[in-house]
């Protein structure tokens, strides 16, 4: 008489192997997945940071020197348009400053480039109200220039300025490459660190390059 028990025990074991077989082969290609996946992300955020940093450097070495084009908006209408080029800040006329409004209406904000190295939109919200309404009360451009002046400073010195208020909503730069892409999505705090130390690394070496 067979050994139903011994047999039960046999045909127990061979599925209960075959589950295991099956199952390892899964997981197998599960982590192997995972490994690939992990991998490729790895070498996006590589890439990623290293065109953020290029883009960083490029950025704190041309924008105070470079030609840029800065707009003061009020929704979509341009209330005062300057360009700024290594320290010299100058009024552009209201003919242009009208055409500009009519860009940012139409949406054409990447057509404002032109030969400028960024544009940098300003709302009036980065203002205080004091300076608001004395440009409200002023009516030609170069008058309006004297008084935006030591803010265009700011946004050409202070990096962090600029990051506060890009993030915020109430500036836009154009052309946005990388860097403004990451800035976007990361935490104010962590930029806020990494831009303070670039700023205090790049003043030691200006500082060690008079002390020679």
């Amino acid at each position: 008489m067979p050994d139903y028990s011994l047999i039960t025990a046999v045909v127990a074991f061979l599925v209960f192997l075959v589950i295991a077989v099956i199952a390892f082969k899964i997981i197998k290609g599960v982590l192997k997945t995972v490994v690939f996946l992990i991998a490729l992300a790895s070498i996006v955020l590589g890439l990623g940071a290293f065109f953020v940093v290029t883009d960083f450097n490029d950025f704190r070495e041309n924008f105070k020197e470079s030609k840029n084009l800065f707009l003061i908006v009020d929704g979509d209408q341009v209330i005062s348009a300057m360009e700024a080029e290594a320290g010299e800040i100058k009024a552009i006329n209201q003919q242009q400053t009208d055409e500009y409004s009519n860009q940012l209406k139409k949406g054409e904000r990447e057509g404002l480039r032109e030969d400028y190295y960024k544009i940098v939109i300003m709302r009036k919200a980065v203002f205080d109200d004091t300076l608001v309404a004395k440009l409200n009360e002023e009516r030609y451009p170069e008058e309006r220039a004297k008084l935006l002046s030591p803010e265009i400073e700011k946004v050409l010195s202070e990096p962090l300025f600029l990051i506060i208020n890009y993030k915020k909503g109430d500036i836009e730069v154009y052309e946005e490459t990388a860097m403004f892409r990451a800035i976007k999505l990361l935490p104010l705090s962590l930029v806020s660190s990494v831009v303070n130390k670039a700023v205090s690394k790049t003043k030691s070496i200006v500082a060690d390059k008079i002390e020679e």
